[in-house]
């Protein structure tokens, strides 16, 4: 998932085939959902300052952010099923995953739930998100005691 038309298009094919979907959102396509294609596309010339930086990630998790919220807003009117996962994770996107995962904590704390996952009417799904989740918190914990 790139962008909201990318969404669209996937729910309304989920819809017409009256079956649940999966939506990936990778480092690139979150950066790009955040608009950094401006940025790197030559036929656009951005004053110093302008444009938006993804030095430390920051783009492709907002955009990340973004686009489960968008999804969580929007899935609701197509009525099927939406899981969203990221794509793998290289060492050097592991800043991502970390800002999205600290992202998810703060959601499920205010709203009981995961924000990286709609989902229901497919609720075994939940159990294997929530052990996923669970899992790559506590390795990300486990590499943060190594390396300090």
């Amino acid at each position: 998932m790139t962008s909201s038309s990318t969404a669209v298009a996937s729910l309304e094919a989920a819809r017409d085939a009256k079956a649940p979907i999966i939506l990936q959102i990778s480092q690139g396509g979150a950066a790009y959902f955040a608009g950094i294609y401006i940025r790197k596309n030559p036929r656009y010339s951005l004053k110093s300052g302008k444009g938006v930086s993804n030095g430390e990630q920051q783009a492709s998790i907002a955009g990340a952010i973004a686009g489960a919220h968008y999804i969580r807003s929007i899935a609701p009117i197509y009525g099927v099923p939406v899981v969203l996962h990221t794509d793998h994770c290289a060492k050097k996107l592991l800043p991502w995953l970390d800002g999205m995962l600290d992202e998810d904590e703060k959601h499920f704390k205010k709203h009981g739930e995961p924000l990286f996952r709609y989902c229901p009417r497919l609720q075994i799904s939940v159990a294997i998100l929530i052990a996923v989740l669970t899992w790559l918190i506590f390795l990300r914990n486990q590499r943060m005691k190594i390396s300090n």
